[in-house]
């Protein structure tokens, strides 16, 4: 049907035809480049905000900190944008609840803990007598620390419950 005997042709006709083919080809290649080229940096642009998705949500996980996610286009991921920085939020006041709690749960450990240790001291330095009175302070320091271990775990329990029940 189509004879392409032109193409092993040195005729004047032959040769043009083929200059015109491989110029087609030539603009072909570089549309075909450029288009690529074009895509690729349209999909880099239009998915950066996953890569930064991705590292804020590593530094939660290697315990760096919780950064929040600036982003003001109204797109596929501003939701997702904003329930990872209502996240970040969350886990950072947890963080701050815990280190206060800590910090109050340590306090209240170690000032029974010390009384204790004062008065030990000082009956054994003969500074303060070996009376009922002063065994009755220790014990109720002792009291004290026990109260605020059971209270640890029955906080520790409820937590667990609560955790079993989600």
């Amino acid at each position: 049907m189509f004879n392409f005997s032109f193409l092993h042709n040195t005729t004047p006709e032959g040769q043009f035809i083929l200059k015109i083919i491989r110029a087609m080809a030539a603009v072909n290649l570089l549309i075909i480049v450029f288009i690529l080229s074009v895509s690729w940096l349209w999909i880099r642009f239009s998915f950066r905000p996953i890569q930064s998705i991705v590292e804020n949500l590593s530094d939660i996980i290697s315990r760096k900190g919780y950064k929040q996610i600036d982003y003001n286009k109204k797109d596929e991921f501003r939701a997702l944008i904003g329930t990872i920085n209502a996240l970040n939020k969350n886990l950072s006041q947890q963080q701050k609840i815990r280190s206060d709690f800590l910090s109050d749960l340590s306090h209240e450990i170690k000032t029974p803990i010390t009384a204790i240790k004062c008065y030990l001291e000082g009956m054994d330095d003969g500074v303060i007598e070996n009376t009922p009175k002063n065994y009755a302070l220790l014990h109720k320091e002792i009291n004290r620390l026990i109260e605020i271990t059971s209270s640890i775990m029955e906080y520790e329990k409820l937590e667990q419950t609560d955790r079993e029940a989600l």
